[in-house]
């Protein structure tokens, strides 16, 4: 037996509840993105209802029915627009922008498909087409950034509410957990990436390695790509490890030097601390490695006397899986030889 208790829907004899409706709001409080799922029985089985609702008076300008899939909202600062995104993680992404009027009747959302012209050109192959969204925010209240992938590879997708069918797509360098970065593969001669390259604005030798650097541009904020080399079997130097700073570089997952720690936690929950660069700095440098999947994260902050940390991604090194990496350490962070020797800040050993 079954009843209604605030909201909850109890089974009598089963320890059954049913979750409360997730509300999202504009930051105005004027309008809401609510859903709930519900089992109808057979032959429907479980649906997902969103909707959009106007406060107090209850309009509502959407409203979906669907499978119950991920759901994801994005408000625009002014709370006039609203990206309303479902299964963005399922492959076959559903997109509804909404539109506020300052007067007048207001429209239902629109539907649009970032990934139009992309399917576009997949099609050719005649493979089934993919596609994920991992990220999405206002750069302004009129301009909606999406970072995605696809079978292809990774973009920065720009939207414009006022062309919202014609969106700029940017396709971005890929950066693969144990295999490379874009072009750039673990296991090519060192010679075959300065090729790709050109020569080296900087680098250092030791102990039979060596470690290239190319720099994007001059300055305090100039971006590094730096490739390790080790000697092989066959007599040349091969590529073991690449580090990497642009936040232009990302992961199929959206993950780059510009992520928040928590999502490079969400993306990799198997990286463990491993060693200190340059702990005699303040504040020092952390390394993080996820040591199966091949990718580690060089993380600034580790907190000082009367210092808040600053908890910031400054590089990201690729690696072979399961090797532990080798940290490099950044230009302004050069290794100090002294690991393991304080207790990390962030992540499982911390707790």
């Amino acid at each position: 037996m079954k009843f209604l208790l605030f909201g909850l829907v109890i089974s009598i004899g089963a320890a059954t509840l049913r979750a409360a409706p997730t509300l999202v709001y504009s930051p105005d409080k004027r309008f809401v993105v609510a859903w709930d799922d519900a089992d109808m029985g057979p032959p429907i089985g479980d649906i997902r209802s969103i909707l959009l609702a106007e406060l107090p008076h209850g309009d509502r300008p959407f409203s979906l029915v669907t499978y119950p899939r991920d759901t994801r909202v994005c408000w625009s600062p002014d709370s006039k627009k609203c990206l309303i995104i479902n299964a963005p993680d399922d492959g076959n992404v559903q997109t509804w922008l909404f539109v506020a009027k300052d007067a007048g009747p207001q429209p239902n959302a629109i539907e649009i498909d970032p990934f139009k012209s992309l399917e576009k050109l997949f099609l050719r192959h005649g493979d089934l087409y993919r596609y994920n969204i991992t990220k999405a925010a206002w750069a302004d209240n009129r301009t909606l950034t999406l970072s995605a992938f696809d079978n292809n590879g990774v973009y920065k997708i720009t939207v414009n509410i006022d062309s919202p069918s014609q969106p700029l797509i940017h396709k971005l360098i890929t950066l693969n957990p144990g295999q490379g970065v874009g072009n750039i593969r673990l296991g090519q001669t060192r010679e075959q990436i300065k090729h790709l390259l050109g020569t080296p604005d900087g680098g250092d030798a030791a102990t039979g390695r060596y470690w290239d650097t190319w720099y994007t541009n001059s300055g305090p904020t100039r971006e590094e790509l730096t490739v390790r080399s080790d000697p092989a079997a066959d007599g040349t130097h091969r590529v073991t490890e690449i580090l990497v700073t642009s936040p232009e570089l990302t992961t199929r997952s959206g993950i780059s030097t510009s992520s928040g720690i928590q999502e490079i936690w969400n993306a990799y929950p198997d990286i463990q601390f491993t060693r200190f660069l340059n702990k005699q700095r303040n504040p020092a440098m952390e390394i993080y490695d996820d040591v199966t999947q091949g990718i580690s994260f060089e993380i600034l902050g580790a907190p000082r006397k009367n210092m808040e940390p600053v908890r910031k991604c400054c590089a990201i090194v690729i690696h072979g899986p399961g090797t532990e990496v080798f940290p490099m350490g950044t230009s302004v962070y050069p290794m100090d030889g002294d690991a393991d020797s304080k207790k990390p800040w962030w992540g499982p050993q911390a707790k």
